[in-house]
């Protein structure tokens, strides 16, 4: 059996690898499927903001892994030395995909933000009620306090939304983008 190589994503087999492999007659539809799938999981994380769409094209996305798991699972059934090599990967795509989408879906539960919440708020009238005993108002000291209050209210908002605000995770899709760009 030959060595196969995998790249450096871990659900693609190389170039070298994939016609190794493969069968001859099944080389090009896989490879289209392949094709099909990252181009729908790429659509999928571009549409995370809306949400309906998101759910859709990672619908399609799902369907089309299964295609790709049932061919090849169809290619080991006939050749039982390959399914080492070629159904790991798959379930690793597969594996990724399921829990970018619970990363995608999971966010803080809004007892916990109103509680975040009311923990400023509080905060706010403790430190109005402190120094309002004091001579004199204190301004820089109440604006910094309100600065440092809503700006950790807007981290934890924008981590939870990362592709909507200041703090973008754009980069992590330039992975799925190099690797479609590398099977052309």
């Amino acid at each position: 059996m030959a060595c196969l190589t995998v790249n450096s994503s871990p659900w693609v087999l190389s170039r070298r690898g994939f016609r190794q492999a493969l069968p001859e007659a099944d080389q090009a539809p896989l490879r289209e499927l392949r094709r099909q799938y990252l181009d729908e999981r790429i659509q999928a994380h571009q549409m995370i903001p809306w949400g309906e769409e998101f759910e859709a094209s990672r619908a399609r996305a799902s369907r089309l892994q299964k295609q790709l798991w049932a061919s090849m699972v169809a290619i080991t059934r006939a050749d039982p030395d390959k399914d080492v090599l070629l159904l790991p990967p798959v379930r690793l795509m597969a594996e990724v995909a399921a829990k970018r989408t619970l990363a995608v879906r999971t966010h803080i539960t809004s007892p916990t933000f109103f509680f975040m919440l009311g923990l400023s708020v509080v905060g706010a009238m403790l430190v109005g009620l402190t120094t309002a005993r004091g001579e004199g108002r204190n301004w820089p000291y109440r604006l910094r306090f309100a600065l440092v209050i809503s700006s950790a209210i807007h981290v934890v908002v924008d981590l939870e939304y990362p592709r909507t605000g200041i703090v973008s995770t754009e980069d992590a899709d330039s992975l799925l983008l190099e690797l479609r760009e590398s099977m052309r």
